[in-house]
């Protein structure tokens, strides 16, 4: 199943938009396109330039039981804003000797860039455009039936010196699970007051692909031994909760997006506009057997995930 996201998902509280400063500009605006400034420059691709930025590139990998990692790539050049992420993770069900129930593989890979801004009294705000080209594929397979969920039953007793209070809890929570997710978000921070700026987005900043099933039971209950208590007794008898998300697929995203960060500035403050695209990718088999497959290529074919333009007005 495939969805997109409208809206920068962190930051809500930034998204409203200046329509009436924008509006008030008219003809005496001047929008300022620094190239060649000593701070950030427009272009696209690897001919931006954004002098004195710095990468803020983070990345976390999980591989438990009998799941696979293929080697990632995962960079972002600060300088040109030209990002390239891709990784392929598969979680499988283990053989029966090695008395493991579940496996999984999850990959959490964000190419973050801080570039320095310079803003005048005049500012209305900066503009940023980004570029996502990927592909996602999962694909989610259970084997044999899915009413081979086992529930777990855990009890408990205690005594306070007046009567017995027992608990019992069963739960249960098997699936197999692909999914594909890619963020993109932005802020503007003054570095001199800490205030932040957060966007108003034109355009998508959130994809993703996901397939598998899932289900999960809960129940409990306590009583006490001393009829003075019985009146509090009580039994929840359970139930079952079940998701299916699809057999799984795959589908391209070409994307470009704008974002406007609007206020107002004060010329002698230090401003860094901070851009980041998370990248999510995981697999996972919890006691259904079966396997998980999900990757994500934005670095291959013209794959890509760009800043291509910065954009002071």
């Amino acid at each position: 199943m495939f969805g997109s996201t409208h809206g920068a998902r962190i930051g809500g509280d930034g998204r409203r938009r200046w329509a009436e400063k924008l509006a008030g500009l008219g003809a005496l605006s001047v929008v300022l396109v620094l190239v060649g400034a000593p701070l950030a420059s427009a272009g696209v691709g690897a001919n931006l330039r954004l002098a004195g930025a710095t990468a803020n590139n983070t990345y976390y990998s999980v591989v438990n039981g009998c799941s696979t990692l293929s080697k990632a790539l995962s960079t972002l050049d600060p300088h040109s804003g030209g990002g390239k992420f891709a990784v392929s993770t598969k979680a499988s069900s283990c053989p029966r000797s090695s008395h493991l129930n579940g496996s999984e593989a999850l990959v959490l890979g964000v190419l973050g860039d801080l570039i320095p801004v310079r803003m005048h009294s005049t500012s209305a705000g900066v503009r940023l455009n980004f570029s996502v080209h990927a592909h996602f594929t999962d694909l989610a397979t259970i084997r044999g039936s899915t009413m081979n969920c086992p529930i777990l039953y855990q009890n408990q007793s205690s005594y306070n010196g007046t009567t017995w209070f027992n608990q019992s809890y069963a739960s249960a929570s098997c699936e197999v699970l692909a999914n594909v997710y890619v963020t993109a978000y932005a802020y503007l921070l003054d570095e001199s007051t800490g205030l932040y700026y957060y966007p108003v987005t034109y355009g998508t900043t959130s994809w993703s692909n996901e397939s598998g099933y899932s289900a999960s039971y809960t129940g409990f209950s306590w009583t006490y031994s001393n009829p003075a208590y019985w009146s509090q007794n009580f039994s929840y008898p359970g139930s079952w909760t079940n998701y299916s998300l699809g057999a799984g697929g795959s589908t391209n995203v070409s994307a470009s997006t704008t974002l406007y960060l609007n206020g107002s500035f004060a010329g002698s403050d230090r401003y860094v506009l901070g851009f980041y695209v998370t990248n999510q990718v995981f697999s996972e088999q919890a006691f259904f057997q079966g396997s998980a497959r999900a990757d994500l290529d934005a670095a291959h074919h013209g794959g890509h995930e760009d800043i291509t333009a910065v954009t002071v007005y």
